[in-house]
């Protein structure tokens, strides 16, 4: 079966955009947040993740990890695999994943979720 409903992929909207967020989301929280040790660097303070990042931005954070990873080295740019790459690319919902990311970043700055009500 090539459409799958909503559900079957806990609640992501395609298997590529669960895939993004399965391999590379804590990753990425932790890579924006922390060195190699986990100390805090990059002098990014909590009050900038309030509003949080933006899809393309969750995008070029996924591409950075994904581009330094040791999967995407093996591959050759050309060929059958880096052109199913590509197409990948293409499905993942990258709102969903920069949900993901500022979730993560609120958890880790200890901030009320957008979606709180503030009282």
């Amino acid at each position: 079966m090539i459409n799958k409903k909503y559900d079957e992929w806990h609640q992501w909207i395609n298997k590529e955009t669960f895939l993004i967020d399965y391999w590379y989301v804590d990753d990425i929280v932790s890579m924006i947040t922390k060195d190699e040790r986990g100390v805090e660097t990059y002098g990014i303070e909590p009050e900038q993740f309030i509003s949080g990042i933006t899809h393309s931005e969750a995008e070029k954070w996924t591409r950075y990890f994904f581009e330094k990873s040791k999967d995407i080295n093996q591959l050759s740019d050309n060929g059958i695999a880096a052109d199913f790459i590509k197409l990948c690319w293409y499905r993942v919902n990258w709102y969903e994943i920069a949900d993901a990311i500022n979730e993560g970043l609120r958890k880790e700055f200890n901030l009320k979720s957008s979606k709180e009500e503030i009282v």
